[in-house]
């Protein structure tokens, strides 16, 4: 099968504090395979987009993937994962989660993905 790509995203409404969280699995084909979406709850967009992060990566864990690439449009939280800057305290006990998790998961990368190039997931998210 190739290698695997998950795309997350996170939506809020302005003064909401109900988001939603979405995660869509493509092969190394670009064909979508699986996906997810949930509604959290939350205090910062900081926080929603961690969430996403999240359960990507307990996805991985539960089904037991090989190598995967995770793309979060939040450049700030990947830029936190991988020791570049500090991140948002709102979201520090989600962000902790992620990097215990990532630690874990040896074949699994993370990248900054622009939204442009991650449109299905922010339909889907937004849906």
């Amino acid at each position: 099968m190739g290698k695997l790509k998950i795309n997350v995203n996170g939506s809020v409404g302005e003064g909401s504090t109900e988001g939603a969280i979405a995660g869509i699995v493509r092969n190394s084909f670009g064909c979508l395979i699986d996906g997810f979406t949930k509604t959290v709850r939350v205090v910062s967009v900081p926080q929603l987009e961690t969430l996403a992060l999240v359960d990507a990566l307990e996805y991985i864990k539960k089904k037991k993937l090989g190598a995967v690439s995770v793309e979060s449009d939040c450049r700030s939280l990947v830029r936190s994962l991988t020791g570049v800057e500090d991140f948002n305290w709102d979201a520090r006990a989600p962000w902790s989660k992620c990097k215990e998790l990532l630690q874990n998961l040896l074949l699994v990368g993370l990248q900054f993905c622009p939204r442009a190039a991650n449109g299905v997931v922010y339909w889907a998210v937004r849906a």
